[in-house]
């Protein structure tokens, strides 16, 4: 999980449950794309908080409660919630949550339901095959997380930009990773600005990974050295993986099928591990063999997102599956287990 991230997104559980069971794509499927956005990721570290929050801000001492950032678009007008806002000076101020009476409290939970409900209403309709236009609501999440900066502002704009990629709506996902890139550079430094630069900077290399030929090199877990030129001109399916991943696991025979299907049309998979101890996967891979080569470069004392795969393709969730098409070119980013056949059939129909 994402550890070394913390905020007080572990404060309100039930807004964040709220946020899991609303945004995660197709729920019935063993994928989580956003499996490390959880709130049960920044528990771990919670007691953060008061160091990196309450400590950094001397006139909040003796508050029970870490303070909560707020930043404020400094113009005399103007919609919030259009793109535009995203590139207008801020000021940054700290908010004393004791100061808000209960009234305030009420309504931003409304409106924070209101958003919920209206991106749970988005997804379906895409999920649905309707043509669905991202932008508006997209906006809607930048004017939110950036007026109101807490955790679960933080939380949803980074789930909700991850879940806009994995439904090929690029555009409106560079919106939200941009706005959660302008705060990091807004803020004082701390939980939150550090979990606001590196989702930002981490999608972000994810959509500027589309349409490039990725260079592919490292050692085989078994030993020896990955060529990737023996895969140029095949479709390759990358695979970011991690033995502590239980969906990665759980979706592995789906994409077995696959491979054993498509492997004479010159389909391949490549599995990158995520995890850190080469022991980990070797005691795996004993159990469980895997028909295609599996590369490690990762060490004992780097973070899960550390990982040098992990940092060169922008991987902040695991699984993820991008898509190599034979010209050497990343055509998607999230591609679901059991979305492969249709996208590979079509894929190959066109060489």
């Amino acid at each position: 999980m994402m550890t070394h991230f913390t905020s007080n997104f572990a404060a309100e559980p039930a807004a964040c449950d709220n946020l899991q069971s609303i945004l995660i794509k197709r729920p019935q499927s063993p994928r989580r794309l956003i499996l490390t956005l959880s709130c049960l990721s920044f528990a771990a570290v919670g007691a953060l908080v008061m160091l990196a929050g309450c400590n950094s801000n001397p006139s909040l001492e003796g508050s029970n409660s870490p303070p909560k950032l707020s930043m404020a678009a400094d113009q005399e007008s103007g919609d919030s919630g259009t793109s535009s806002n995203l590139s207008a000076p801020t000021v940054i101020k700290f908010e004393d949550p004791s100061a808000k009476n209960s009234t305030n409290g009420d309504d931003d939970e409304a409106q924070f339901e209101a958003l919920i409900k209206e991106l749970r209403q988005t997804f379906r309709e895409a999920d649905a095959g309707k043509q669905v236009d991202f932008g508006p609501v997209a906006a809607k999440v930048c004017a939110r997380v950036e007026t109101h900066i807490n955790g679960d502002n933080l939380d949803l704009a980074s789930q909700v930009a991850h879940e806009f990629v994995a439904h090929g709506a690029n555009d409106a996902a560079r919106l939200v990773f941009n706005s959660l890139h302008k705060i990091a550079e807004n803020i004082a430094p701390g939980m939150f600005q550090q979990f606001a630069q590196e989702i930002s900077t981490a999608g972000l290399r994810q959509l500027d990974s589309l349409g490039t030929k990725p260079e592919i090199s490292g050692q085989l877990v078994g030993g020896g050295k990955f060529d990737w030129n023996q895969y140029r001109g095949k479709v390759v399916l990358l695979d970011f993986w991690a033995t502590w991943c239980p969906n990665c696991i759980a979706e592995m025979p789906e994409l077995q099928k696959i491979y054993t299907k498509y492997r004479d049309q010159g389909v391949e998979v490549v599995g990158l591990s995520l995890d850190n101890n080469r022991k980990d996967v070797t005691d795996f891979l004993e159990h469980k063999t895997l028909p295609w080569p599996i590369l490690f470069d990762g060490e004992p004392t780097l973070g899960q997102w550390d990982n040098p795969y992990a940092k060169q393709f922008g991987v902040m969730a695991i699984p993820v599956t991008m898509l190599v098409d034979r010209t050497g070119k990343i055509i998607s980013i999230y591609t679901p287990v059991d979305e492969l056949p249709q996208m590979l059939d079509k894929l190959l129909a066109q060489h």
